[in-house]
């Protein structure tokens, strides 16, 4: 795994909450070439990439006070995400292609194409529900579905570094699809 101890996170995020700018720099240190390559998958240009993180890292700087983030890395990387796929879809609008985007039209037929962060209580119900769906999958199953909708990996990509067939990634990606869309309706989320 990338990243570091949990140690060094923890002083880090003190950094942060107490708006301090060395935190910045350490979290550029320990983080920047790792969330360069993801938002890269993501937005597909390496100066896009760029400016998402350091626009995550400066909001972390800014948020961090009032948010205080247990898991530092997971935190950075949701924002650059978050800021990322924002980049994406105005880079598509002025017709500019990235694979990404089918990663995020297939997750949008099970969540429902009304989960776009704009109504923040629904985000979260809807992200409990897929983190307890989550935590319930094998872990070669959650790996290849993270793979896909976190880190934006193409289905060859994934099938490449887990040594498995492409067909066998793409017929376990459907599948997870399916489930999940079970699992939101049973949780009570309308899909």
């Amino acid at each position: 795994m990338f990243g570091g101890d949990d140690l060094e996170d923890r002083k880090i995020t003190a950094l942060l909450s107490s708006g301090s700018e060395e935190a910045i720099k350490q979290c550029e240190i320990k983080y920047r070439a790792e969330l360069t390559a993801f938002c890269k998958r993501i937005t597909g240009s390496m100066e896009d990439a760029d400016e998402c993180v350091n626009d995550a890292l400066l909001s972390a700087w800014k948020n961090a006070a009032d948010i205080q983030p247990s898991n530092l890395r997971a935190y950075l990387y949701r924002i650059a995400r978050n800021l990322a796929i924002d980049k994406l879809r105005a880079n598509t609008a002025q017709k500019r292609h990235c694979g990404a985007l089918i990663a995020l039209s297939e997750l949008n037929e099970c969540v429902g194409t009304s989960f776009d962060g704009a109504d923040a209580a629904y985000s979260i119900e809807i992200s409990k529900a897929i983190d307890d769906w989550l935590a319930g999958l094998e872990k070669q199953k959650r790996i290849i579905f993270t793979k896909r909708y976190f880190m934006m990996l193409s289905v060859s990509e994934i099938a490449s570094q887990l040594g498995i067939n492409k067909n066998t990634v793409a017929t376990t990606l459907f599948r997870l699809r399916k489930d999940l869309r079970r699992h939101l309706i049973d949780y009570g989320i309308n899909v």
